[in-house]
């Protein structure tokens, strides 16, 4: 993966809960790209991926409040690509394929 830290990188934009709380971040990776960071009110972290010209790109994960990773998948251009995978007590209990925006069940 890309090892990214927002001290080398400029914060565009932040969004917080009512209560102060950290809810998104979105950092500037390079021109097109930006790291988003999506937090539950607790403030574990809920999902985080990458947009390019403001559409979802690349590596995307979500986890559960226990910051258990729950799903890893890819999108291109706003649409899901490639193979997500969804986990379950840190396993993986079901894959789905996605090509030309079509369902492939495993």
């Amino acid at each position: 993966g890309l090892g990214l830290s927002a001290q080398d990188n400029k914060v565009v934009k932040e969004e917080f809960y009512a209560s102060g709380n950290l809810k998104s971040q979105f950092v500037e990776v390079n021109d097109n790209l930006v790291q988003a960071t999506y937090f539950f009110e607790s403030g574990e972290v809920y999902e985080t991926g990458f947009f390019e010209n403001e559409k979802l790109t690349g590596k995307w994960k979500t986890y559960n409040s226990d910051s258990e990773l729950t799903a890893v998948g890819y999108f291109k251009s706003n649409k899901k690509t490639g193979i997500w995978s969804f986990y379950k007590d840190g396993k993986v209990f079901q894959e789905v394929s996605y090509s030309e925006t079509q369902i492939a069940k495993k």
